[in-house]
């Protein structure tokens, strides 16, 4: 089904003769694209797609769909990586996603036999672009003769079961809709080559798919949809009862093998698909269309585990996808619309790999995924709480905010964005050992900076504070205290703790109790529906007091990550980066009514 995600699905016909390991085509390489080099095209008729490598680097398995005279939907064929020595592996009904098995002498794919020999009927195009979910897909593996077809799941549900991969170590990832929905599942290959123990991993309504392992086999990488309650959700459960999907945004999670830890990686807004660590499993390659959200115009991206370092890698404006690194880490194997001989041909290319040349942005120039992650990092690294406090009133001021009491490492860092700050404020606060909130905050304030200064009544104001635990035993009371002395009256409070952490889009809303009921029921209504814009999964709690910074004086909001794993971990930049929105546009409201 990875191929359904262009509107072009066939694979184009691979003619031998052509072919030239040697020397790549400089023609085939576009400006930009400075991570390929010695690029060679493998095939060159039909359609062709999904080249996935052996574990040795000598083969490459894809599927191949002919215009006229061959297959009249996707098969599955090898070949040798320099286009080599091509095989046909099956010739009957649909196929799809074909992988090596770790031996490298058989490979796995999705077919629609068990259904008939025919291809399956396409669905009815007045419904608009969806994808067929055929409930006769079976996993199979053959040899590479095409010999010896066996069932990998034995037993397995009349679903859809398909797009499996597979690690080193004998795991496999597929997905299915035999639990009712389109989720995540993974088995362990048996010394028959039989899939056993299989665990459903994903758990969330939408679509899961197109999964891959990290090269050590301890994290997955795959693409999901999260519909929205409501008529999102219930459009995509009415088709999914028809066998049917349709692709809206899709974007790119990450979680540990066993499915634990889950989070969201992208937050592009478009068709996001095809996602592959790179050798290191620090970043991710994948295909988008952030250009052309409702077209066919896919580059392949790269983006780190943390959500930092979008960066674009290949410029053809056509269609480029499914990119798959050699076992060793040197080639890249990528289709392509690229030199294709008539509209919509897709190819398979093998590129040389040129690892990144590090270049750090400034924070200006930086996504604010990277922004954060910045700041974070050189929290991280301060030696006190002292040069905390520094680093943080350097950006405040970079950022126009003004500052109304300077740290010296025991008190707050205070400081206000907005004209007419002598009526009442919204107040935000975290901690400066809590490096990813503290920056959240400072991302929260880049973000406020246009919306307050020009708000039409030119009178709001947002407070930002930052404290530590030397200074939060009586930071509350001297916060509100030196804003009164400024006549600026703290209407309500919101606090941040450990935002990095954000794993499954998971988020704990503290709602405080027993104060201006009706004013605390109005932010919780306006946060559920923000929460919803964002794609966050909110859970509103009892918290009072937030930090404890203004317990009992004013209504005071908490946001956090749902759990707290060891800080040590991965940050989740882009997960900070959500909070940080939520928090601006919680602010907004809050200080707009």
């Amino acid at each position: 089904m990875r191929t359904l995600l262009f509107a072009t699905t066939a694979v184009l016909f691979l003619a031998c003769s052509h072919t030239n390991e040697k020397k790549g085509d400089e023609k085939l390489r576009y400006p930009g694209e400075e991570h390929l080099s010695n690029i060679r095209q493998l095939t060159f008729a039909g359609t062709n797609a999904e080249a996935y490598w052996s574990f040795d680097g000598k083969w490459l398995s894809f599927q191949h769909k002919a215009f006229e005279g061959g297959p009249a939907c996707d098969q599955i064929f090898v070949m040798r990586a320099n286009g080599a020595d091509l095989r046909q592996l099956t010739n009957e009904a649909r196929t799809t996603c074909a992988y090596f098995l770790p031996d490298d002498e058989r490979v796995l794919f999705s077919s629609t036999i068990s259904g008939g020999k025919e291809c399956p009927p396409e669905p009815d195009k007045t419904r608009g672009y969806v994808w067929p979910i055929f409930n006769t897909y079976q996993i199979y593996s053959a040899k590479l003769d095409g010999t010896d077809v066996r069932p990998l799941d034995p037993g397995a549900p009349r679903a859809y079961n398909a797009e499996a991969t597979v690690c080193k170590d004998g795991s496999v990832v597929f997905t299915s809709d035999r639990d009712g929905d389109l989720e995540l599942y993974r088995g362990k290959l048996d010394s028959l080559g039989t899939l056993t123990e299989v665990q459903r991993l994903t758990f969330t309504p939408g679509y899961d798919g197109g999964a891959f392992f990290s090269p050590d086999c301890t994290k997955i990488v795959w693409r999901a949809s999260r519909p929205k309650p409501g008529k999102e959700l219930d459009e995509y459960q009415a088709l999914l009862k028809q066998h049917l999907v349709r692709p809206g945004q899709l974007e790119i999670w990450v979680a540990d093998a066993d499915g634990s830890h889950p989070r969201q990686v992208t937050r592009i807004g478009a068709a996001s698909f095809a996602p592959f660590f790179t050798p290191d499993g620090e970043r991710i390659l994948f295909s988008s269309n952030p250009r052309d959200p409702k077209g066919r115009r896919f580059d392949i991206y790269s983006i780190g585990v943390d959500g930092t370092g979008f960066q674009r890698i290949t410029f053809s404006n056509s269609f480029d996808s499914f990119p798959m690194f050699s076992p060793d880490g040197k080639r890249l194997a990528f289709s392509s619309n690229r030199n294709a001989a008539r509209p919509h041909e897709t190819n398979v290319f093998v590129a040389d790999w040129i690892p990144a040349i590090k270049h750090v942005p400034s924070l200006d120039d930086m996504e604010g995924a990277d922004r954060v992650a910045a700041w974070t990092r050189a929290l991280k690294q301060a030696g006190s709480d002292e040069t905390r406090f520094q680093l943080i009133s350097q950006q405040a001021k970079r950022l126009g905010l003004s500052s109304i009491i300077e740290s010296d490492g025991t008190t707050p860092l205070i400081t206000s964005l907005g004209r007419g700050c002598t009526q009442s404020a919204v107040l935000m606060a975290a901690d400066v050992k809590d490096p990813s909130s503290a920056a959240g905050l400072l991302e929260t304030a880049k973000m406020l900076h246009d919306p307050f200064v020009s708000h039409k009544s030119g009178k709001k104001c947002a407070v930002f504070a930052w404290t530590n635990a030397s200074a939060r035993k009586h930071a509350g009371n001297e916060i509100l205290a030196t804003l009164a002395a400024r006549k600026i009256r703290a209407r309500s409070a919101f606090t941040l703790s450990r935002i990095g952490s954000l794993e499954a889009n998971s988020v704990q809303f503290g709602i405080p109790t027993g104060q201006e009921a009706r004013a605390v029921k109005k932010v919780r209504l306006e946060a559920e529906a923000e929460c919803v814009a964002l794609n966050l999964s909110c859970s509103f709690e009892d918290a009072p007091g937030g930090l404890g910074l203004f317990t009992g004086t004013i209504p005071t909001f908490h946001l956090a990550a749902k759990s707290f794993p060891n800080q040590s971990e991965t940050l989740n930049a882009t997960g900070a980066m959500q909070l940080a929105e939520l928090l601006a546009k919680s602010a907004v409201r809050t200080a707009s009514r």
